[in-house]
Formats: structure tokens, sequence, C-alpha cells
């Protein structure tokens, strides 16, 4: 098992590499892979994403969780590889259609199997770009703060919130013309 003693006053514990790792490998992995559009390149930045952390353990100064620290790094790592690289970024055409009402799309999904629903809800993430995907699944399935998140994707917190709500916005129109494909599927 490999330990690290952090110099910090703050941090003055042992840290087992592989459980960290556990923990936040796959949300990591996701955030490269979703700025990068590369499976080979999102690993190389997880695992340097980890290197990273693990050198600058003794930079961590319990301002924030670890998991907003070692996020902003894999978020930073991934942007700064594509900057290196010159990749052209895929942009989502950002005009919104007409969406269905909020009630009739949770109306719709709830009458889903979850299976469907889970695809549906892949499908949609899907479509959205980098940051918003970010955001999102910052905020929903990690239950991280705007406060953590902004920290992550260094923007102000109340640019954030606007932020946040245009990926919901982009979020309920993929999934509601999704849903209209579905209903027309059925009938």
């Amino acid at each position: 098992m490999l330990i690290v003693y952090a110099a910090n006053k703050n941090i003055n514990r042992n840290c087992d590499y592989s459980a960290i790792i556990n923990k936040y490998k796959d949300l990591a992995f996701n955030i490269a892979l979703k700025i990068t559009k590369n499976e080979q390149d999102s690993e190389e930045i997880v695992q340097d994403s980890f290197i990273k952390a693990f050198k600058g353990l003794n930079n961590f100064k319990n301002e924030s969780q670890f998991s907003t620290w070692f996020y902003r790094i894999v978020y930073n790592t991934a942007i700064s590889s594509i900057r290196h690289k010159k990749h052209s970024s895929i942009e989502i055409d950002e005009k919104l259609t007409a969406t269905l009402e909020n009630n009739q799309i949770e109306c719709a999904v709830k009458n889903l199997d979850e299976s469907d629903r889970k695809q549906l809800i892949k499908e949609a993430l899907a479509k959205l770009n980098e940051i918003d995907y970010t955001i999102l699944s910052l905020y929903y399935f990690e239950d991280l703060s705007l406060k953590e998140i902004s920290k992550i994707v260094e923007k102000e917190k109340n640019y954030l919130k606007v932020l946040l709500q245009r990926a919901r916005l982009k979020f309920y129109n993929g999934l509601s013309i999704s849903l209209k494909k579905e209903l027309k599927e059925l009938r």
C-alpha cells in the first residue's frame, strides 16, 4: 500500500492512493472525456491529474473539499491538453428549439422504463458542450455546491448560476428532442 504524508498541518494524515483513485477516477475520466472527446487522451489526463494531485498534496490547504481541488486539476489539465494539441472543438448549436413543458418532460420520462430513461438522459448529456456537461455532472451527480464548482471551472459564482441555468435548458432541450423522437416511434 502506498502512503503519502502531507506536509501541510491541515492535511497531516495518511492517504491511501488506491482508495483516492477508486473514489474519483470515474467522474474525472468523464470530465476529461467530455472535454477531449478521446478515451486515450482522457486516460492520460486522469493519470496526469492524479500525479499532479499527489505531488501537490502539500499545497492543498483544506479551503475546499479534496474533490473540488482534484476536479479542478482534471478540468485544467484537460483544457490545457486541448489547447496544446490544438484540437478543434465541436460546437453544438446553441439555439434552443421549442421544448415540451417541463412537467410534460417529467411525465414522459416517468412513463419510460429505467433503461430507456437512462439512455435518453445519457443522449441528452452527450449533446452538451464540455462546460455544461461538467457543471451539471458536478452539481447533480457529485452534489457539489456552486462555490466548489466555481473553483473547479474558474468561473465567478454568479456567472456560474447563469451557466447552470443555461446548461439545464440545453439539457431539457436535448431531452425533449429525444422524447419527441420516442413519441413519434410509438405512434
